[in-house]
């Protein structure tokens, strides 16, 4: 089984449960991504010890794409957690897999990745459960497509995201996916103390529970991304994001089957599962290179 799958798998438990997060908090969504930095910046600190950390080609260029990761990351999940506040887990979550189609698009023109036969099938299969994740629900199946809140903020995250897979897979190829977290984390820093200065003023009287949100918000971000750059590392940037893109298909599992969350159940969220699950087997299929002398 090859490395860059295994990661792929870890990745989708750790952001599928992440997904969830968003909807347990009560905090407000600027102050919620500031606090979140706490948690970002811890699991990187341990990294700052890890005997690979150094390792690399090219530091300069690696650090300043991991770094313009976390920015886009960051925004991404500002928004992500802005739609959640208007719209069900169940169709925000894989909405935002559409970054995606941002990713592989740029992946093409800039790192000239390319997908066989098999895995391009299953990418169409994956956007296509996606765009019925989108367009079904409690209100969608009444009146069709229709273009809320929650997709405009949802839209937000999926250029973000797409983006900074792109960036991701840059900075893998040069340095460690130690150093790529650990600078990854660093643009956290300034972004969530600017959130602190201009974003509030807030309301600081936060229950504890609040507080484990946010932490474990953060951190996982930061285990979740670690375990994305290892990914990138080892596999192509546009099989790598598509499938791990099918993280919010987990989540919306989740969504709609705990009971705290109340989200319906239509059977043609099941189809979209179904489609999904396909486009996950379709996009780990790699063809066998020719042996030399073959």
């Amino acid at each position: 089984m090859s490395r860059w799958f295994v990661y792929s798998v870890v990745a989708i438990v750790i952001w599928g449960g992440w997904g969830l997060i968003g909807k347990e908090t009560k905090l407000d969504p600027l102050l919620m991504t500031a606090l979140s930095t706490i948690g970002v910046a811890g699991v990187a600190v341990f990294l700052l010890f890890s005997p690979g950390l150094k390792t690399g080609k090219n530091h300069g260029r690696g650090m300043a794409m991991a770094f313009i990761t976390g920015i886009f990351g960051n925004f991404g999940n500002l928004t992500y957690l802005k739609a959640l506040k208007v719209g069900d887990a169940s169709l925000v979550a894989p909405f935002t897999a559409l970054y995606s189609a941002v990713t592989v698009a740029l992946a093409f023109v800039l790192l000239r990745d390319r997908m066989n036969r098999v895995q391009w099938a299953g990418f169409v299969l994956a956007l296509t459960a996606v765009g019925l994740y989108s367009t079904i629900g409690s209100d969608a199946a009444k009146q069709g497509f229709v273009v809320g809140d929650w997709m405009l903020w949802a839209s937000g995250t999926a250029v973000c995201f797409g983006i900074a897979a792109v960036t991701q897979k840059i900075a893998t190829n040069h340095i460690s996916n130690e150093l790529s977290l650990v600078c990854f984390a660093a643009s956290y820093v300034p972004v969530g103390a600017a959130i602190l200065i201009l974003g509030g003023p807030f309301d600081w009287d936060i229950p504890r529970i609040e507080w484990i949100w946010a932490l474990l918000y953060g951190a996982g971000i930061s285990v979740g991304t670690l375990v994305l750059f290892a990914a990138y590392r080892w596999g192509k940037a546009s099989v790598v994001t598509a499938l791990t893109g099918l993280y919010p298909v987990l989540t919306a599992i989740l969504a709609l089957s705990l009971p705290r969350y109340g989200e319906p159940y239509t059977s043609l969220k099941g189809v979209a599962i179904l489609l999904a699950a396909a486009a996950g087997m379709a996009l780990t299929w790699e063809e066998k290179k020719a042996e030399a002398g073959a």
